[in-house]
């Protein structure tokens, strides 16, 4: 079967302008979830109204908060445990082996506890789309369960003993766990 020159040159051109719009809807959720990232360090500084963060940036700009800073996520500030620098890897890391310095990375990790627990309670404001299995019952539960664990986690690293943050962080990543296998798509 031949394909002329013309119809690859087509279809080469159709490649290019999908991924160019790919390559634009990537930069439009980068630059939104920038937009959200400094809103909820506010938020995590006491200032901002939850409601209002996420009727201004959405709740998936808001989550963006948790992946690794290079893929525009909020990152942590001076402790990488396992070598990524995301919340949520940050999380599962402590989850898996606790702290490797609690001492040293004391503010670092509250810092990552105050950043989850702002993201839990603009999330919380989220209305569920109705579909089969998902409630805002469950969702409202998800959303305290992390917000209490986040402020576990908080408790236990000013606490100082590395048991208790790897206790808390287990709970917490439970909690992120349970809502994703509903919600990830909402």
């Amino acid at each position: 079967m031949r394909v002329s020159a013309r119809k690859w040159s087509v279809c080469g051109m159709l490649v290019l302008l999908l991924a160019g719009i790919a390559a634009s809807a990537d930069d439009d959720k980068l630059k939104a979830a920038a937009e959200a990232r400094k809103d909820i360090l506010e938020l995590a500084d006491g200032k901002g109204d939850p409601k209002a963060i996420l009727g201004k940036h959405g709740l998936e700009a808001t989550m963006y908060g948790f992946k690794l800073k290079g893929k525009g996520g909020i990152g942590v500030q001076g402790v990488q445990v396992a070598g990524k620098n995301g919340i949520e890897a940050q999380i599962i890391a402590l989850a898996k082996q606790g702290p490797a310095n609690l001492g040293k990375d004391v503010a670092a990790l509250t810092k990552l506890a105050e950043h989850t627990k702002a993201i839990g309670e603009i999330s919380a404001n989220h209305k569920v789309k109705a579909a089969a299995g998902k409630t805002q019952k469950d969702w409202d539960k998800y959303n305290k369960d992390m917000i209490e664990s986040s402020e576990n986690l908080i408790k236990a690293i000013k606490g100082g003993a590395a048991k208790d943050v790897k206790t808390a962080a287990s709970k917490l990543n439970q909690s992120c766990n349970e809502c994703h296998a509903k919600f990830r798509d909402d």
